[in-house]
This record gives structure tokens, C-alpha cells and sequence, in this order.
């Protein structure tokens, strides 16, 4: 039947600005536990710098079992709304994995679920844009020289033009490179468009 209760709430109560960039990144669950990415910084002024965390909690209870410091992320600033649209796609879980990278321009990282210590890089997917995981191959989607979402910082805007996208295959059992699509001159991929099934990666 439908929920008719709420089972547990952990803080904070409240998030940072209603008008500005939320302070929850994404949320995805695995083997029993809730991971997410938050900012964590100061709802009393948009002007302190965000302050963001991976966060593991048993989805059950509630209980915090373990955060780690995402030293850069995105920009707090950005308007309601305005992106990056790329977030939500930077955090896969599986029963016994977390994968994302690490940072607003870092190549992807494998965490252990239980203690959230990290067991591997992946430093040919640096730049990470979009990660989606199908059947133990993670496909990430690559920007160069610098990820769509890195770029749009205030920090780096107007350094960089247009991004090349590409698409490259780990197999999360090896760490080897599957392989790795190349965007052409003739054709620009999508924004939030990659998705799989067990033989197939579209986009």
C-alpha cells in the first residue's frame, strides 16, 4: 500500500537557499544503504563557500555509518533551476561499490560501500560528466579539456571552449579500459542521453 508514515528524518532540517543551487546533489541506494551528496555549509549565508560531503546512512534507521570531504563540487551560486544538469548523473551504487569522482573535474573513484574508503581510480574516465553503471561495465561520459560543469564555474568561465565529449567502458572487476567512443566534428552528444542494457550503451 502507500506510505503512511514517516520512518526516519536525519538533519540538516534545512537545506541552504531556495533560489540557488540545491544542496543535495543526488541520492541513490544500494545494498541496504542511502548515499548522497550534500552541501553541508551554512544555511545562514550564501556567501560562505559550499561544503561538500558523501554521505552513507542505513537506509532502514537512518544511522550516519560514514562521510568523506568532496574537496571541490559545484558552485553554490548557480540560480534555481539553471544546472548543472549533469549532478544528479555523478553517483552510481551497487551492493558493494559507490562510484563518482571525487571532485568537480576528477577522474571516477570505487568506494567501498560499508566504510567509504576508496579501492580504485579510474583515470581514463578524468573529467567525469555522467556515470551509469550496467552488467559490471561503467560507462562514463568524459569532457576535454574539462567537464561541462566545471567549466560553467565562475572560476573557470570563459577559459575553455565547447568540451569534446567521449564515452569510455571500464570493466569495474579489472580496472582495464573496454573501450572508448570519440565524439566526431559532425555530432554532439546529449546531455543526460547515455543509458544501457546488458549488450548495449545508447546515447
Amino acid at each position: 500500500g502507500p506510505p503512511r508514515r514517516m520512518q526516519w528524518m536525519a538533519a540538516p532540517v534545512w537545506t541552504r537557499n531556495h533560489h540557488k543551487l540545491a544542496s543535495i546533489s543526488s541520492v541513490v541506494t544500494g545494498g541496504g544503504r542511502i548515499f548522497y551528496i550534500i552541501d553541508e555549509a551554512t544555511a545562514a549565508s550564501m556567501e560562505v563557500p559550499g561544503s561538500w560531503y558523501l554521505a552513507a546512512r542505513d537506509a532502514f534507521n537512518g544511522v550516519l555509518l560514514w562521510r568523506i570531504t568532496i574537496p571541490s563540487w559545484a558552485y553554490e551560486k548557480h540560480g534555481f533551476r539553471a544546472g548543472p544538469v549533469q549532478l544528479p548523473r555523478l553517483l552510481v551504487a551497487s551492493e558493494q561499490r559507490i562510484y563518482m569522482p571525487l571532485g568537480m573535474n576528477k577522474p571516477v573513484s570505487a568506494l567501498d560501500a560499508a566504510t567509504g574508503k576508496v579501492t580504485s581510480t579510474y583515470e581514463q574516465t578524468k573529467a567525469a560528466e555522467e556515470i551509469i553503471l550496467s552488467e559490471g561495465v561503467l560507462l562514463t561520459v568524459c569532457g576535454s579539456p574539462i567537464a561541462e560543469q566545471a567549466a560553467i564555474a565562475p572560476s573557470q568561465k570563459g577559459k575553455f571552449s565547447s568540451a569534446v565529449k567521449s564515452i569510455v567502458a571500464i570493466d569495474t572487476g579489472t580496472s582495464e579500459q573496454l573501450w572508448k567512443w570519440e565524439e566526431p566534428a559532425s555530432i554532439k552528444l546529449m546531455p543526460l542521453t547515455l543509458a544501457a542494457n546488458k549488450n548495449r550503451a545508447f546515447f
